[in-house]
């Protein structure tokens, strides 16, 4: 087995897993649609995916808490993920069939649904151990991204969409390779680490503080759901070719980047609060102007924003846990992970598939009136006399 220092093992595991998902997250709809599933179904096929993510997160991730154990789980999280890219392509070998496609999703959801948080857990703990960076290896995730995205758009237009799930298969065994390697610096329990011994999921979700957050993180994330899952149709049946598509999701990866570069020096004095308002003030404009106009100077300053009403959620979000670090830190990380960023997509992106099938309402008009509750309601910091802002670390969790 190769050994490798833990920043280089990390930065390799960040890079590939992210190129694996930039190829087949910004065009899984048209590969859905090829297979002649409908608008709608596509929201609820997404919709059941997102579900499955939401309950493996907030019952068995958890469950993972030792640290000796998060990279071999890991690997196994990537195994069954690349068993289900490998049934994806099955599938397109045969008749589509809603029901099949539906169990297929579920299934490659639950294997890897928990591979983010997990991910964060290993290159939180190398960062406090001053292994690594965890903003300069999560941005080699971004790269690839970026590259991913622009690249499928010509693979797409050369060899059909029904490239898609081969190129995620592909993208996940080196993936899978990659974990296999072994960090120089094996990771065990210290004792002057702290633990958190029985999570209560539910006694957090039952805080008044907490139902606020995660209910401006799920607006706010949620509001992404139409974007993920039918931007590439919408855009598709705009006029635009694949190739375009493909340089405009490649265009909000770049300001994902540029965001978090920034983001230390520009956001350091900001609270939570206005970070919060930020993005959702941002998510009215951009998603505003998308459903008014699909030119593609519009469309460019649309992507643009990404950076700031996806990364500033993130951004946000971290903060305010890193803020409760001493009191529910990792019931808050699982219950983060299991609704604004997976239940609250998923029953925003079977909403979007239902309008775009069922009515003629833009969904982008959607999407903007999520962020409008979010510029009036503000998170409250668990000790109210502490008025100091927490600085962004690059070794907080996010995710692109």
């Amino acid at each position: 087995m190769l050994n490798c220092r833990p920043s280089l093992w990390m930065s390799t595991y960040q890079f590939t897993f992210w190129f694996a998902y930039g190829v087949y997250l910004p065009f899984r709809g048209l590969w859905l649609e090829k297979l002649g599933v409908t608008d709608a179904d596509i929201g609820m096929l997404v919709g059941f995916g997102l579900t499955a993510r939401c309950i493996i997160n907030i019952t068995f991730t958890p469950l993972f808490h030792k640290v000796e154990h998060l990279i071999p789980f890991l690997r196994y999280s990537m195994f069954f993920s690349l068993l289900g890219f490998i049934a994806f392509i099955w599938v397109g070998t045969i008749e589509s069939n809603f029901w099949v496609l539906a169990f297929l999703l579920i299934l490659f959801n639950l294997a890897i649904g928990p591979a983010v948080a997990v991910s964060d857990a290993i290159s939180n703990y190398y960062a406090r151990d001053k292994q690594l960076d965890y903003g300069y290896t999560r941005l080699w995730g971004a790269v690839a991204l970026t590259l991913a995205s622009s690249c499928m758009g010509w693979v797409i237009k050369n060899y059909g969409v029904d490239i898609v799930p081969i190129m995620g298969a592909v993208g996940l065994g080196v993936t899978l390779l990659s974990t296999l390697m072994k960090p120089t610096v094996a990771m065990t329990y210290k004792h002057n680490q702290a633990t958190t011994g029985k999570i209560n999921i539910l006694k957090v979700l039952r805080c008044k503080d907490t139902l606020l957050f995660i209910t401006i993180a799920s607006l706010l994330e949620g509001s992404h759901g139409g974007y993920y899952f039918f931007s590439a149709i919408y855009w598709q049946d705009a006029g635009i070719d694949s190739d375009t598509i493909g340089y405009l999701w490649s265009l909000s990866t770049i300001s994902v980047i540029v965001f978090y570069f920034i983001s230390r020096k520009a956001f350091s004095n900001w609270s939570v609060k206005n970070l919060f308002k930020l993005a959702a003030a941002t998510v009215v404009v951009r998603w505003g102007l998308m459903a008014v106009s699909t030119d593609l100077p519009v469309l460019i300053i649309c992507q643009i924003l990404h950076g700031i009403t996806f990364s500033g959620t993130i951004l946000s979000s971290v903060r305010y846990v890193e803020e409760n670090r001493k009191h529910n830190y990792m019931a808050l990380q699982s219950l983060y992970h299991a609704i604004p960023a997976g239940f609250a997509l998923a029953l925003v992106s079977a909403a979007c598939g239902w309008l775009m099938h069922h009515s003629d309402i833009n969904i982008f008009w959607f999407m903007a009136a999520m962020g409008v509750p979010c510029l009036f309601l503000s998170v409250r910091t668990p000790n109210p006399n502490n008025n100091k802002p927490v600085r962004y670390s690059p070794e907080s969790p996010t995710t692109i």
